[in-house]
């Protein structure tokens, strides 16, 4: 009815006879010899098994089955096959389950066949090979976000792996990640550092063995060209503005609103910014808090963005637009970025009140401008002085809030490209809280006030070559 198959001689492949006979049962005839049987419905196999497997014939009967016509025993003794057609059929016999026969399930081929070979005492299963993990760049990789990655992964037994792509630390980047496709993103906290990413492609064989293989891509900081070679300090006297610690004048300040005193220096709009100086005048009704460099400093109060009526005493100055400024050495150039740093303080010992939401801000003129332009005129919003073109373009370079007051300083950066050239610039303040009353009625009301100092303005790679500045 079947094959017989000895095993003494050797690993064996059977054959069905038909591509319907798809189910297979195996009848013991000695300690060396088995039948082999195919059946075409699985009712048939159960019957032979039901039938076949008595007596003490096959004590010491040992084989292996596997459905399919395997090349060597090795593949047949192996747990682990790559393809899912292919199933490990092992059936060790004792003598006291002898009556317990096995009925296997062969998969669809056009000729169903399987494959038995004797259990050999003594000979262990070959010993599990792990998959072989192989990445492309194979070696550390830099360059610019994104990079696609490859990687393949291997397996002796169970042949090609798919495998999982991710990241195993990162340096100076919170938002490092990797895609299973292996495309890797990420941008660096700090550009002037090198970001490092680590990552890794991990494969598992059928015995759970797993292998990964690693890598690592760097981001490189930025390379600030044209720096000497010995380390670039700058200081206010490199600054675009003239006399930009206010240090120098023409005649020490006295009183009040005279700005135009501090050497270069312009009331650039309407209104009575202050100049104060060791020197000469230091406050209103108090002491003015001394300058980070010991010198002279600038002072203006806030004021709402639209102006809406010309200064006129101090009970209505609330709506002045007080913008110092100058024309600088030379014009900011269209298209390179250049850093503003500056000192700003506040306090509270002038009838100007530094408390609140307050603003400073930088604009920029097209045209060079050394006299006052009138408050009603510098109409921000418009983009032009007085709202004609004809009389110059102005534009907004930056604002930063000014958070200190009591007599407090800090330091504020203003990062800008502008998109023209620009050959003036003005400084003042901006505020749109309502005015504060004092105490005194014959101050009248009070707007908030703002000193500066120390403006050193210049091109973004000066300070870059300055660690100093940084």
């Amino acid at each position: 009815m079947g094959v017989i198959v000895d095993l003494s001689k050797g690993c064996k492949v059977v054959q069905a006879e038909n591509e319907h006979q798809k189910y297979v049962s195996f009848v013991p005839v000695d300690e060396h010899r088995v039948e082999v049987r195919f059946h075409t419905h699985p009712q048939d196999a159960e019957t032979v098994k039901d039938s076949s497997w008595s007596g003490a014939c096959c004590d010491n009967l040992r084989f292996l089955a596997r459905a399919g016509s395997m090349t060597s025993p090795e593949q047949v003794r192996a747990e682990g096959v790559s393809s899912p057609t292919v199933m490990t059929l092992e059936q060790p016999l004792q003598s006291s389950r002898c009556g317990n026969g096995r009925v296997f399930g062969l998969p669809e081929t056009v000729l169903p066949s399987v494959t038995l070979c004797p259990v050999i005492p003594g000979v262990a299963k070959p010993a599990n090979k792990p998959p072989v993990v192989t990445l492309s760049p194979s070696n550390a990789i830099t360059g610019n976000s994104p990079v696609t990655l490859a990687a393949t992964a291997n397996d002796p037994e169970d042949g090609n792996l798919t495998g999982v792509w991710s990241i195993v630390s990162a340096t100076n980047s919170g938002d490092a990640a990797i895609t299973q496709a292996g495309v890797l993103t990420a941008t660096q906290t700090d550009t002037t550092q090198d970001a490092v990413i680590t990552y890794q492609y991990c494969a598992t064989d059928s015995d759970g063995v797993e292998v990964c293989k690693q890598g690592t891509y760097t981001i490189p900081g930025v390379v600030i060209e044209n720096c000497p070679d010995e380390e670039k300090v700058i200081d206010v006297t490199d600054s675009y503005f003239t006399n930009a610690d206010f240090n120098k004048y023409t005649a020490p300040p006295d009183f009040q609103a005279q700005v135009d005193r501090a050497e270069g220096w312009y009331q650039l709009t309407g209104g009575t910014s202050d100049f104060f100086h060791p020197d000469g005048y230091m406050g209103f009704n108090s002491t003015v808090s001394s300058s980070p460099n010991g010198g002279g400093m600038a002072g203006f109060i806030f004021a709402a963005k639209q102006v809406k009526s010309p200064y006129v005493d101090l009970n209505d100055h609330v709506d002045t637009f007080e913008y110092v400024g100058q024309a600088l050495k030379q014009p900011l150039v269209a298209g390179t970025e250049y850093w503003l740093k500056l000192e700003a303080g506040g306090s509270d010992q002038f009838i100007h009140k530094a408390n609140g939401d307050r603003q400073i801000v930088v604009y920029g003129m097209v045209d060079k401008h050394t006299e006052t332009i009138d408050s009603g005129d510098f109409n921000i919003n418009s983009g032009h002085i007085n709202n004609n073109p004809a009389a110059g373009i102005v534009v907004e370079l930056g604002r930063e809030t000014l958070t200190v007051s009591n007599g407090g300083w800090e330091t504020l950066l203003f990062k800008f490209t502008p998109t023209v050239n620009l050959a003036t610039v003005a400084i003042g303040g901006e505020s749109n809280d309502a005015p504060v009353p004092q105490d005194n009625p014959v101050n009248g009301k009070a707007g908030k006030y703002a000193i500066v100092d120390n403006l050193l303005l210049a091109k973004a790679t000066d300070f870059e070559c300055d660690p100093n500045q940084l």
